[in-house]
């Protein structure tokens, strides 16, 4: 063999073996495709999707990644940029059998693993520290590091911003599409709302953003609601913006699992940027001891949960939504006691919002087929209840803008719901 025929395959080799390599980068990124599009659609959803991508094995063409995707520690392959026409010529066999092969055993196989190994899409290698030991009271814990001041980032409807990592923000409720438009600007994908209040999910998937609602209470974080809480943060789209109403608490907390979860943070720092940043009440001993001394779902636990990520969360049958609508009545009472002002011992109740979610929650038990059941008289006094609730919150919202209220003051509306509730339950309870 001359040199000039021994260089020349020794070129041949080396573009081969590119070739090969590139086909299998491509092929890892059908495999995430595929269970992206078995989470959407099913079998049949896996076939549109990963035929779609498949390009470089079926030589029509090949597909670039936005610069984009290499600035989050997750792929975003649903930011394909811009697509690169390979001649026919460039594969190495015939494009219609390798297309039959594709499409009648591997995606079938592909779809196979897919259902079989949900969690195997995008795995996470991070270490989530241990819990803390010996923690007498965790918001103290929450000072064994000391953090450099850092001012919150402050915007038009978007307030006591935060962001913690590439991949974790945390803040209070975006209020108009405004902050919204702010929130897509960041880069964020996914919003995980632990606040009572049903998010507003439409405008958010309008901004090209899914919103995820689990609500959570100001004493702790229920094992299922962690569990929910961690899954998200394992399985959608980051970056990941939480929020509960003011991002002082609950928002905190959840977004402090997600640096454990995310970013490998240690507890003690998860802890002091709930404290020293995001200015978690000393209050909520309970949300600083999650975050302290809680033992997280496992990635099998996680992956094992039956859960459809609910851009609304909505109480499961009638009596869970009696129990979360006392839970509610409660705060309100709370602040009632104090004409409906701010009260430092609970620094995160907002009363029209409180009554608001007490609006939600009647709405839905009102929509509920169980409820249905109950005959017309039960459908009367949740109506009732939703006209007297509604009432409350305008008198209230009224008073703050500094006008006067015609009618029954918030106090006396709140007392003609409790006996409203008191006669529903004698009459219905059973």
């Amino acid at each position: 063999m001359s040199t000039r025929e021994g260089l020349r395959g020794a070129a041949g080799s080396r573009r081969t073996g590119a070739r090969h390599a590139s086909h299998a980068r491509d092929l890892a990124m059908v495999v995430i495709e595929t269970r992206s599009a078995a989470r959407r659609g099913g079998v049949a959803g896996i076939t549109r999707d990963a035929r779609a991508r498949l390009v470089p094995w079926t030589g029509r063409e090949r597909m670039s990644r936005s610069p984009d995707v290499g600035r989050s520690s997750r792929p975003d392959f649903g930011s394909i940029a811009s697509r690169e026409r390979v001649p026919t010529s460039a594969v190495s066999f015939p494009a219609r059998p390798r297309r039959a092969a594709i499409q009648f055993v591997l995606l079938p196989f592909l779809a196979f693993l897919s259902v079989l190994a949900p969690g195997c899409t995008e795995p996470r290698a991070t270490r989530i520290a241990p819990p803390l030991e010996n923690v007498g009271n965790a918001w103290e814990a929450a000072a064994r590091i000391e953090l450099a001041q850092v001012p919150p980032i402050e915007h038009p409807g978007l307030h006591n911003v935060y962001r913690l990592s590439d991949q974790v923000i945390s803040g209070g409720e975006p209020l108009s599409r405004e902050a919204f438009e702010r929130l897509r600007a960041m880069g964020v994908r996914t919003i995980l709302s632990v606040d009572g209040k049903a998010p507003d999910a439409a405008t958010a998937e309008e901004h090209g953003m899914r919103y995820v609602h689990v609500p959570i209470r100001y004493q702790t974080i229920s094992e299922n609601e962690l569990l929910k809480i961690v899954k998200t943060f394992r399985e959608l789209e980051g970056p990941f913006y939480v929020h509960c109403f003011h991002g002082k608490h609950r928002g905190p907390a959840a977004a402090a699992i997600g640096r454990l979860v995310l970013d490998g943070a240690s507890r003690e720092q998860a802890l002091a940027e709930m404290r020293q940043w995001c200015q978690t009440s000393p209050k909520y001993e309970g949300l600083y001891r999650v975050v302290a001394t809680a033992e997280l779902p496992s990635d099998v636990a996680s992956r094992s949960l039956d859960w459809d990520f609910a851009a609304r969360h909505r109480p499961a049958g009638l009596r869970k939504g009696m129990v979360d609508a006392a839970r509610v009545f409660d705060r309100i009472e709370i602040l009632a006691h104090r004409d409906f002002a701010p009260d430092p011992e609970h620094p995160d109740l907002v009363a029209r919002e409180e009554i608001r979610q007490m609006e939600d929650l009647l709405r839905d038990m009102r929509a509920l087929p169980e409820s249905r059941e109950h005959g017309e008289r039960f459908d009367q006094m949740l109506g009732e209840s939703i006209d007297v609730a509604t009432r409350m919150r305008e008198g209230i919202e009224t008073l703050e803008r500094g006008g006067e209220i015609q009618g029954d003051s918030p106090k006396d509306l709140l007392e003609r719901l409790d006996a409203l509730c008191s006669s529903c339950h004698a009459e219905f309870r059973n």
